[in-house]
């Protein structure tokens, strides 16, 4: 696709989508940037299939970048309709809008909340612990119906929303009390920066790569050791903060614990070497 391919980010008014409309538009892509109910270039409803056809009628997008979704697990675990509405009623919306234009690719966001098992996790190591997890891997199902780019992934940076913040953010309020929070030593994840993964989805609208696809850092990190290293990386500490274990937590949900992932299938794919995750938090915006 070329650059002036008209791309349309949905949920682009989010924590990621804030950061990668931006991205895009450095380097030349037309963005269409689609809120929910203000905000963004053009505001729709996609859990309603009809304003759903007119967006993308009237868009006429070449790609759709995919980034709504219910990321809330508890909310996912306490209200399920509403899990399936945001998660996958969107997705299947999106896809049965997109046979309005001929050649339109897609580029889902997904989750690395679908593994658990030790080590890195191929793309076929699934193990479902919630109904977040459930409806993400369902909303992955009906992209597949269109020519898509399934991205299973974990973030971190620098927000640039008042109202949300990546885990790195929480690290970084975190070290002016460190002794007041717990820190997990038993979850393993492998996330990427918002650059680096910003980079993986511009790539992708380029090379169109059809399938699913983990989007991770190599050598990931607990989450404790991830947070320190958050923190001496921007000069601080967290040192008094306490350890602990997932189990010791009292949640509505059920979390995975063993999320790394083995992101060669994409690397291939890309033509590219991703980074180890301590590379990344060394070179992220924190």
């Amino acid at each position: 696709m070329s650059l002036s391919g008209k791309v349309l980010v949905t949920g682009g008014t989010g924590l990621l989508g804030s950061r990668l409309s931006p991205w895009l538009k450095e380097r030349g892509w037309d963005v269409v940037v689609q809120g929910r109910e203000h905000g963004g270039d053009v505001q729709c409803d996609l859990t309603d299939p009809s304003a759903v056809q007119r967006l993308i009628g009237e868009v006429r997008p070449a790609a759709v970048v995919q980034l709504v979704s219910l990321t809330n697990v508890d909310l996912c675990e306490r209200d399920p309709h509403l899990a399936y509405l945001v998660n996958v009623r969107s997705v299947e919306n999106i896809v049965a809008a997109l046979d309005q234009v001929a050649d339109a690719h897609l580029v889902h966001i997904s989750t690395d909340h679908i593994y658990d098992a030790p080590g890195a996790n191929r793309e076929d190591a699934l193990m479902l612990r919630n109904t977040y997890a459930l409806t993400k891997l369902w909303a992955e199902r009906i992209a597949m119906d269109t020519p898509a780019t399934v991205l299973r992934t974990n973030f971190f940076g620098r927000s640039h929303l008042d109202w949300r913040g990546s885990f790195s953010d929480w690290v970084a309020k975190a070290m002016t009390d460190p002794e007041s929070v717990t820190l997990l030593t038993d979850v393993m994840f492998s996330p990427l920066s918002i650059e680096t993964l910003s980079d993986v989805i511009t790539r992708s609208l380029s090379a169109r790569p059809a399938g699913i696809f983990n989007a991770g850092s190599r050598e990931g990190l607990s989450k404790r050791d991830f947070a320190h290293l958050v923190a001496k990386t921007l000069g601080g500490s967290m040192e008094g903060a306490k350890d602990g274990r997932q189990s010791d937590l009292t949640l509505d949900a059920a979390r995975p614990a063993a999320m790394m992932m083995d992101s060669s299938k994409l690397e291939a794919a890309l033509g590219i070497t991703l980074p180890t995750l301590t590379k990344e938090i060394e070179t992220a915006e924190l």
